[in-house]
């Protein structure tokens, strides 16, 4: 059916596991999101015995949805000291091993629609929706389902999260490397086909990168000092139960949702990602490309010499939590330790980089399609607002390269190339990749709403006709 939505402003929707963006309308200089949520809801625990009081999120409660909080109303709960005891969170987003829990992402996405001023009873708004990395058939179909008969949308297009952050910076081809909550992809895209069959997978997250940062807080003795400072305390007075990893939980809330850009992430050789930059900065002849992927680079002359580091100067950066918000406190170098588990590994399991090649060599590709890809990884997810990840990252992959770019090969490159969001798109110019998604949605929408064959969404009309299944026969780049 044709179909045209140029008079009416599509909504963009990304929905990843620890954060949802969403915005209304389009135009040549591509918005920034206006609407910014952790992708999370919270229910009441009932008195007694610590259960939840009303529906469980997979709608076998007995009870309506009318005393659960979300956004703003879960973000100023959260400070309150007996928060936990009195509220389940919930993160219906994330990948999970019981049912999925669709009554929390409806109500989650109707809280944003409310947000952006669309009455879901007469909606007009289009949705370009970019769901999170993991995405079966039977996923989207219930997206469709969601979107039409909860969220009322006149018009649908799902687009898969590699392809939409491959198209916001720049490139068909490449490597795009998700960190979710639990786990992390590497999916393969060649020529804007996402390559399932070469996905790679690791069961580590920012979950797990801030659980391994907690373990190391909990026993620093610098930061058990501040702490006590705070509270106005002697060494030898004793903890309470429960109050430092209260307050340690404190910190690292503080410090990533607040200070994430104070944390770096360590290169393969160990350095901080921060000196390197400094080594850049104050040397003309510095090869950062071959600093970062371990090539042996001549020895520089340097055409200035850097500052002289300033007395009794050190790594700290200072915040403030909830329990002593008059006070501040010191924050060490062990902050930079919050990216090991997915650069090393935990346990034995294979790390991010291990499961990069494992991807890359999938029997699926041709040689031809291994090298093109290389020329392009972009990292996106909540990790990516640490900026200094992903360069520290591509330093990883120098097992998987050449030892040096004058040796000549068809089967095994020399380099890797880091994608970031082209400066030209003004309003993300300086913003990391974890705004790729929303803003590739924001390209992908302004083309697929236009169009008047309808190969590109589905209307209410074909939703009608063919019920959820009907997106299995619209799709972007891919083959459906």
């Amino acid at each position: 059916m044709n179909v045209n939505f140029r008079d009416a402003p599509p909504t963009i929707l990304h929905v990843d596991e620890q954060v949802i963006r969403a915005g209304k309308g389009i135009s040549d200089l591509f918005p920034s999101p206006s609407v910014t949520i952790q992708a999370r809801y919270a229910v009441p625990r009932s008195h007694g015995n610590g259960d939840v009081s009303m529906t469980d999120g997979q709608g076998e409660g007995s009870s309506s949805s009318a005393n659960w909080i979300v956004g703003q109303g879960l973000d100023a709960a959260q400070s309150e000291l007996s928060f936990e005891e009195k509220w389940e969170v919930r993160w219906p987003f994330r990948s999970s091993k019981r049912a999925e829990d669709w009554v929390g992402r409806e109500y989650i996405l109707q809280h944003v629609f409310t947000l952006l001023d669309i009455k879901v009873s007469a909606n007009p708004s289009p949705l370009m929706l970019i769901p999170p990395s993991d995405l079966s058939l039977d996923a989207s179909a219930l997206y469709t389902q969601l979107a039409f008969e909860e969220l009322n949308v006149p018009g649908l297009t799902i687009l898969s999260l590699p392809l939409a952050s491959l198209y916001a910076l720049g490139a068909l081809s490449g490597i795009i490397i998700h960190i979710g909550a639990e786990q992390s992809n590497v999916s393969i895209v060649t020529e804007s086909i996402v390559r399932d069959e070469c996905t790679t997978r690791i069961p580590i997250g920012l979950t797990h990168c801030l659980a391994h940062l907690e373990r190391l807080l909990l026993i620093d003795f610098a930061l058990d000092k501040e702490l006590r400072m705070a509270r106005g305390s002697g060494d030898s007075e004793p903890w309470s139960a429960g109050e430092k990893e209260r307050l340690v939980k404190e910190v690292i809330t503080v410090l990533w949702m607040e200070n994430a850009s104070e944390i770096e992430a360590p290169t393969s050789t160990g350095e901080v990602m921060h000196k390197v930059r400094e080594e850049a900065e104050t040397d003309d002849t510095f090869d950062v490309a071959k600093k970062l992927v371990g090539d042996a680079a001549p020895a520089p002359q340097p055409k200035k010499k850097a500052p002289a580091p300033t007395a009794g100067a050190t790594d700290t950066i200072s915040i403030s939590i909830p329990s002593f918000a008059e006070k501040t406190i010191t924050i060490g170098p062990i902050r930079h330790k919050l990216c090991e588990p997915l650069l090393r590994g935990i346990n034995g399991q294979e790390s991010l980089w291990e499961a990069v090649g494992r991807a890359v060599e999938s029997p699926g590709l041709i040689p031809a399609e291994r090298m093109a890809i290389w020329d392009g990884i972009g990292v996106v997810g909540e990790m990516a607002k640490i900026k200094s990840f992903a360069p520290a990252f591509v330093t990883y992959l120098s097992p998987l390269l050449l030892s040096s770019a004058e040796i000549p090969s068809d089967v095994q490159p020399a380099k890797a190339r880091l994608l970031s969001i082209p400066d030209y798109f003004a309003n993300f110019k300086g913003n990391s990749t974890d705004m790729a998604p929303f803003l590739g949605g924001s390209m992908v929408a302004k083309y697929a709403f236009s169009d008047y064959a309808g190969k590109h969404c589905i209307t209410k009309v074909d939703y009608n006709a063919k019920g959820p299944a009907a997106i299995y026969t619209a799709g972007i780049g891919e083959e459906r």
